[in-house]
C-alpha cells in the first residue's frame, strides 16, 4: 500500500510565506511549479508549510541547489534557501511498480 510510504498524503500542498515565522504574504499551492516568476514570488520566500515531501529549487525547472523539505520551515535562512526559491515540485509519491506478470504458458 502506497500510503505506507514516508510522507504520503491524499493531499498535497505547499505554502510559500514571503517572511520568517509564517508571516507576510502566503501562497499555496497544490502542484509542480518551474517557474514562480510566472507566479509573481520569484525570490520571495522567507518561510516554508508543507503537506508531503516537497523539493524547492533555487532555478527554474529545478535547477540550481535543491532541498527536498517534509516539515515546516519557519525561517529559510537556516537553510540558506532564504529569498532564493525559484521552483519546486511534490516529491511524495513514488512512482507505481509495474505489475508482475506471470511466466509465459508453454
Amino acid at each position: 500500500d502506497r500510503r505506507e510510504e514516508p510522507f504520503w498524503v491524499d493531499r498535497p500542498e505547499i505554502v510559500l510565506f514571503d517572511r520568517p515565522g509564517f508571516q507576510g504574504k502566503a501562497r499555496h499551492w497544490n502542484d509542480a511549479v518551474k517557474d514562480l516568476s510566472d507566479k509573481h514570488f520569484n525570490d520571495r520566500a522567507q518561510s516554508v508549510r508543507v503537506h508531503g515531501r516537497w523539493r524547492i529549487c533555487t532555478d527554474e525547472n529545478g535547477g540550481g541547489r535543491c532541498l527536498d523539505v517534509v516539515r515546516d520551515i519557519p525561517d529559510l535562512r537556516a537553510v540558506g534557501m532564504a529569498s532564493q526559491v525559484s521552483s519546486f515540485s511534490y516529491i511524495g509519491r513514488i512512482a507505481e511498480p509495474p505489475p508482475i506478470l506471470p511466466p509465459p504458458q508453454r
